[in-house]
């Protein structure tokens, strides 16, 4: 059975097989068009894996126990190309986003370009720590009625299901990233807390190592936080709106913060500061809680890791936060190689 780890991101779509073949795309889904001039111009083919005709469908029962159909029909695009050419791309910022349209799309898209062909797939993802208990029962049944018939700009076509289905939670799957190349810290008696920065939740989870190498949780120590990188996307849509007086949208946004500035009416306007002083603002509050969810076990772990999209970007605001403060090697995807790490364990078991 072929396994692929998918880390559903409120703000990047994240995957990786079991032969290291990697997607990372914006998790924006708008409506698709004809790119009629893209071609003219001899670029068409760049964004060929972000266009796509989908239709998929998968059910699940509500709370009241009533079977609900969930689908996405039509031609969308996605990632970059859905950020430059849909009128109204969106992020799924759902709470329960497994149902969402846009989550369908990405669904789809993610596990057929991680596969060269239709095969048995075992697709491992999940929602947040904070929701996984309300939440697991919807994912377990939405992925294991998927269906979905791809075809992608290039003329490729795909036929999505899964054979098999993990529903693991976001932040808990980073610790086997964490562990993995960190292997000094996988040993007796170790009590590590990872922070997992993404774009709309960051997770807090702390864990022990007992005698025998098994991972433990430690419940209250742990949490999810309502906070992440979309916060520099709202601080840059109120200092754009400040500054020159007009609204941005978060797509908008998102690439001001990459650009560290915007072009208005043919003038370069920096947010350079704006972006550091967001990012400062959202470490300093992560840190507070971080002490307020440990307590009195803050100073007697072993060290403090980070992970997560919004890593790279929040490092320098914790070095002096902990003597042993890391990074887990490729942050963005520790939850998707974390979830390929749960996928071979489980296949193994077998």
């Amino acid at each position: 059975m072929f396994k692929i780890g998918l880390d559903l991101g409120y703000g990047f779509l994240k995957g990786i097989n079991e032969e290291g073949k990697k997607v990372l795309m914006p998790s924006l889904v708008g409506t698709g068009s004809e790119r009629t001039l893209s071609r003219v111009f001899g670029n068409g083919s760049e964004y060929d894996s972000q266009e796509v005709e989908i239709e998929a469908s998968a059910v699940a029962r509500d709370e009241n126990g009533s079977l609900k159909e969930f689908t996405a029909s039509g031609r969308y695009f996605v990632g970059e190309l859905a950020r430059k050419e849909s009128r109204i791309p969106a992020f799924a910022f759902d709470r329960n986003k497994i149902a969402h349209e846009a989550t369908m799309v990405l669904i789809g898209v993610g596990a057929a370009l991680l596969t060269d062909r239709n095969r048995d797939i075992h697709i491992v993802t999940g929602p947040p720590l904070k929701y996984f208990k309300e939440q697991k029962k919807a994912f377990e049944q939405i992925l294991k009625s998927y269906n979905a018939d791809i075809a992608f700009g290039d003329g490729t076509k795909r036929r999505v299901s899964f054979a098999k289905t993990t529903v693991f939670p976001q932040g808990a799957a980073a610790v086997y990233a964490l562990l993995t190349f960190n292997p000094d810290l996988w040993k007796p008696g170790s009590a590590i807390i990872l922070v997992e920065v993404g774009f709309k939740t960051t997770e807090i989870l702390t864990f022990e190592i007992t005698e025998n190498k098994t991972i433990v949780p430690v419940s209250s120590a742990s949490d999810t936080l309502e906070l992440g990188t979309s916060n520099t996307v709202k601080d840059i849509i109120d200092a754009v709106y400040q500054k020159l007086g007009v609204k941005i949208d978060s797509a908008m946004a998102e690439e001001c913060v990459r650009r560290e500035g915007i072009v208005y009416r043919g003038k370069e306007v920096g947010l350079g500061e704006v972006i550091r002083k967001s990012r400062r603002d959202i470490a300093r509050t992560i840190r507070d809680e971080i002490k307020l969810i440990i307590g009195n076990r803050f100073d007697f772990v072993n060290c403090v890791s980070l992970a997560g999209g919004g890593a790279a970007d929040l490092f320098e605001f914790f070095s002096d936060f902990y003597d042993d403060v890391r990074m887990v090697d490729d942050p963005q995807f520790a939850n998707a190689y974390g979830y390929l790490e749960v996928a071979k364990m489980l296949d193994e078991d077998l």
